[in-house]
């Protein structure tokens, strides 16, 4: 297993809608689990399922569209996104800036939803968790940031990946494993792969069209010479 650690690429503002977003996701999972409400029937109301568009003109399809983006059916599911949240979120709120990162973010989010209904639009189960958004999120940082280095943790040994290669496999992985998910779905069913894949396309689009702070990309790699 490879797990980033960090980057090497420090930001100029605070990120803040980056540690607004990770708390709330935090507060929510706790809160729901310390709470006396049915974790599983929680989700089942608020996640999304791909057949909820069918109860269109209903704001519920909506509503949960985005509400479950701050789902997370277990602790590890949620450490892990708050996590790679935490190594790339903050770099693409600083080339954004915090108003278009938040629009980002939540697009890139509907991306993922499109991605999986995209697959599975028939199905009333529930698709959770923030990493349809963060997959954008790791899309923008590969175009924005592919020079740079990222500290990982790969069979207990710490070692630096350049950023194109890490972000590429991690890519590649989901693509490989989605495809697999469509022969082998009870295997590899669990895992919203193509929500991934959508997030991640939508976030290169977004990368490409909205306006950036070209300062905080590309002119400290010239200057430094990286």
């Amino acid at each position: 297993m490879v797990i980033p650690i960090s980057d090497d690429y420090p930001t100029k503002v605070k990120p803040f809608l980056t540690f607004i977003i990770i708390a709330v996701n935090i507060i929510l999972h706790f809160w729901v689990l310390l709470s006396t409400l049915n974790l599983q029937s929680f989700i089942n109301k608020w996640g999304f399922s791909p057949s909820s568009l069918a109860l269109l003109p209903s704001p519920m399809p909506i509503i949960t569209m985005f509400s479950s983006m701050f789902l997370h059916g277990s602790f590890s599911h949620l450490l892990f996104n708050m996590w790679f949240l935490w190594i790339f979120g903050d770099n693409i709120e600083d080339a954004f800036g915090h108003i278009k990162f938040i629009i980002f973010y939540f697009l890139c989010h509907v991306g993922a939803i499109l991605g999986h209904t995209l697959i599975y639009s028939q199905s009333s189960l529930p698709i959770i968790g923030a990493s349809g958004a963060i997959s954008g999120v790791m899309a923008a940082y590969l175009l924005l940031y592919w020079k740079s280095s990222i500290k990982v943790l790969m069979f207990f040994t710490i070692t630096k990946i350049p950023a194109l290669i890490f972000i590429a496999l991690w890519f590649i992985y989901q693509v490989v494993y989605g495809m697999g998910s469509l022969m082998h779905p009870v295997l590899l069913g669990n895992v919203g792969w193509f929500a991934h894949i959508g997030g991640f396309l939508m976030g290169i689009i977004l990368t490409i069209i909205l306006p950036k702070n070209p300062k905080r990309y590309i002119k400290r790699y010239k200057r430094i010479g990286v």
